[in-house]
């Protein structure tokens, strides 16, 4: 069903490549043969274990981790926090893999669609 099937590197998550798949070989969405198209469309995305990103059963992480304050530092009579102590946001890595391999599903799944339902 798909050809081209390749897995690209992940620089927010090194360990978990993404798969960048193709439909070349899927049946394009027409008015009248949506059944069928879905079909062969849930089991390639199935079988590379991708389901679960155009189902809904994974959604995204959150897109920044927020790392609470260390402590607090005590100057003079009042307590105030240390500029180390004040939280820190940064970018989740697993958002941002999510994200592109979300992105990656998406494109694959327009090049299916007929000019009739796109």
């Amino acid at each position: 069903m798909a050809d081209n099937n390749s897995y690209i590197p992940n620089p927010h998550e090194p360990s978990k490549p993404l798969a960048c798949i193709t439909f070349t070989n899927v049946t394009k969405l027409l008015p009248n043969n949506y059944p069928n198209w879905k079909q062969q469309i849930e089991v390639l995305l199935d079988g590379h274990d991708l389901l679960k990103y155009p189902d809904g059963s994974f959604p995204a992480p959150s897109e920044m981790i927020v790392t609470a304050p260390a402590s607090l530092t005590t100057t003079s009579s009042e307590t105030t926090p240390a500029a180390a102590s004040l939280p820190v946001t940064t970018p989740n890595p697993a958002y941002q893999t999510w994200r592109r391999q979300d992105r990656l599903i998406y494109g694959a799944l327009l090049t299916t669609l007929s000019n009739e339902v796109a």
